[in-house]
This record gives C-alpha cells, sequence and structure tokens, in this order.
C-alpha cells in the first residue's frame, strides 16, 4: 500500500459483524497494523444476530450475480472455517417445498440457477422422499439441497474477531464513527473514544454503511431496512426438526417466504417476514406478524399447530432496492 507517515493503522475496519470481522481476520494474516471500530457494547450486535443461521448454497440469487458467486465460494469454505475456528454448526441439507404440482416449475427454475452458478448436487425430490429426508414436511415436490447448514452466527462472528484478535489486530467497541475527514493521504476516524489515522478504511457497518458513506462524502449508497419477524419454540417441543424447511419463494415479495429452521440447540424458528421499516433500530415483534407466521408455517408442517412458542424477535436486514 505504500507509506504514509503518521498513520496509526493501516487499516480500520468499521462495523463488528460477520462480514467486519471476517474481513479483519482476513487482513491480519498480514503485516498490518488493524483497528475494528464497533459502535455497540459488544460484536454481532446487528445483523448478524438477528437473523436464522443459516449457511446458504446460493440457488436463490440470479446466476452471475456477485450474492451468487459468494454464496457458491463460501459453502466451499464455511464447513472448513467453521472446523477450524471451534464454531457450533452442522450440515443438515434443505428442503424448498411446493405444496402444489404447478408450483413445480418454480423450482426447476431454481435448481437451473443453481447449477448455473455451481451449486453442488442439488435435486428435485417426490413427495415420498421429502417425507424421508424429514418427516414433519408435507409438500407435493421440493428442491433439495444436501449442503445447506446451520450455524451460530454470533458465535461465527465473535471466533472470525478472537482469532485475528490473536493475530495482533485490535477491537475497540462503543465507539461509533462519527466523523470522517480525509487529508495529506490518511483517514481521520473521530469517536468518541478518540481520533484515528489509518491508509485505508473497510466500511461494513451493515444496516449504517450508507450513513458511514454519507461521513466520507458518499452520497450516491442507500440501504433500505427490512424488518423479518421471527417466532421460536421450546427445544423440548416434542418435535425435532432436522433440516431447514422452504416454501416456494414468492415472486413478487423481498423475503423468501417463511421457513422453518432448527436451531442447533434444538429449538424450531418460524420466519422471517420481510417488512420494510423507516427507523434502523425498529426491531419490534408484532401480533400480526405472529400469526401470520403461524398460519403460513403450519401449511408446510401441520404438526406445529399443537407446539407453544417461548419467544418472538426481530432482525433487521438491508437492502439496496
Amino acid at each position: 500500500m505504500g507509506e504514509t507517515k503518521n498513520a496509526d493503522y493501516d487499516v480500520i475496519v468499521i462495523g463488528g459483524g460477520v462480514v467486519g470481522c471476517a474481513v479483519l481476520r482476513e487482513l491480519s494474516r498480514y503485516s498490518l497494523k488493524l483497528l475494528l471500530l464497533e459502535r455497540e457494547a459488544d460484536l454481532a450486535e446487528g445483523i448478524s444476530k438477528g437473523n436464522s443461521g443459516v449457511i446458504h448454497a446460493g440457488f436463490n440469487v440470479p446466476a452471475g450475480s456477485l450474492k451468487a458467486k459468494t454464496n457458491v465460494a463460501g459453502l466451499g469454505m464455511i464447513y472448513g472455517l467453521a472446523d477450524e475456528l471451534g464454531v457450533p454448526h452442522r450440515k443438515t441439507g434443505k428442503l424448498v417445498v411446493a405444496l402444489a404440482d404447478e408450483d413445480r416449475r418454480r423450482l426447476e427454475e431454481l435448481k437451473a440457477e443453481g447449477d448455473k452458478s455451481g451449486v453442488p448436487d442439488l435435486e428435485i425430490v417426490d413427495e415420498a422422499a421429502i417425507r424421508r429426508l424429514e418427516p414433519l414436511a408435507r409438500g407435493r415436490w421440493a428442491l433439495y439441497s444436501p449442503h445447506t447448514g446451520i450455524i451460530s452466527p454470533y458465535e461465527f462472528t465473535v471466533a472470525l474477531a478472537e482469532c485475528a484478535g490473536q493475530n495482533g489486530a485490535e477491537v475497540l467497541l462503543e465507539a461509533p464513527v462519527e466523523a470522517i475527514v480525509c487529508r495529506d493521504g490518511l483517514f481521520r476516524l473521530s469517536t468518541p473514544k478518540g481520533t484515528f489515522a489509518t491508509r485505508r478504511v473497510v466500511n461494513s457497518a451493515g444496516l449504517f454503511s450508507d450513513d458511514v458513506a454519507r461521513l466520507a462524502g458518499i452520497d450516491n449508497y442507500r440501504v433500505f431496512p427490512y424488518r423479518g419477524e421471527y417466532l421460536i419454540t421450546d427445544k423440548d417441543c416434542g418435535l425435532r426438526l432436522d433440516l431447514p424447511v422452504y416454501p416456494v419463494p414468492p415472486r413478487d415479495d423481498p423475503g423468501l417466504g417463511i421457513h422453518i429452521t432448527p436451531t442447533l440447540e434444538g429449538n424450531i424458528i418460524l420466519g422471517p417476514s420481510a417488512e420494510p421499516v423507516d427507523d434502523k433500530r425498529d426491531a419490534a415483534s408484532t401480533r400480526e406478524v405472529m400469526t401470520q407466521l403461524k398460519a403460513e408455517a403450519i401449511r408446510l408442517m401441520p404438526e406445529l399447530s399443537r407446539v407453544s412458542f417461548i419467544h418472538s424477535y426481530a432482525g433487521i436486514r438491508p437492502k439496496l432496492v
């Protein structure tokens, strides 16, 4: 990167979610002085906490897109990396279920996109195979992705940061970036805990990455917050779900539909919904959406109608459109 005098750091990463911590760990393999700035009191307090914890294979996004490329590449890396870092995870497989024959064509479209992207071993299976793979699920046809899995997203995030810390990187919590000035080849980042000079900045601020970009004078980048609500069962609810079960994704909806996902601890999660919100911190749960989650999940898994739910929560995810 060349030499710049008076730099406190070679690179500062803004944001302590899974992306920021992964970037920090990768950079820590090199002889660089590194700092990660996180606005919250702990890592993984944003998007990296309020999600389904699913390791995606990459067939739900258009072939050739950056997201498809990174999904497939990440699938090839994640299990080995999780083993190396000691992060709880499990390769479960996943079913995308069609309740009616007319929805099979949509499954074939998803498989074709996945095949073009290089997603391994996708297969369309019939009703008998659905029952064999996941006895709780109901459907006429399904797309089976054998390499999908589940992971603890917050433990993964923390493990990435701890590994980077062992390599010499620094992490500073409760340090939101309030101003950015670029002068004499250096970025100066002002926080309540001091001002830090660096030669390079990586903006991994998630929901707030557009706010950080504006501090640096970049005004044409914007993210749109979408709230996703979840319901979660007791792990002793009497049902054991072995793999995630998704509906055929709707064409006119910003999400993938209400899906049903096991946790590593044995709970079952329903959700998420997908609702645009104005406030990036509006992680409320609503009675209306809780009713919707139950109704849609019971169509895929009727036995959920007899279990009780112990908690609801919500996460906010950023969309570019």
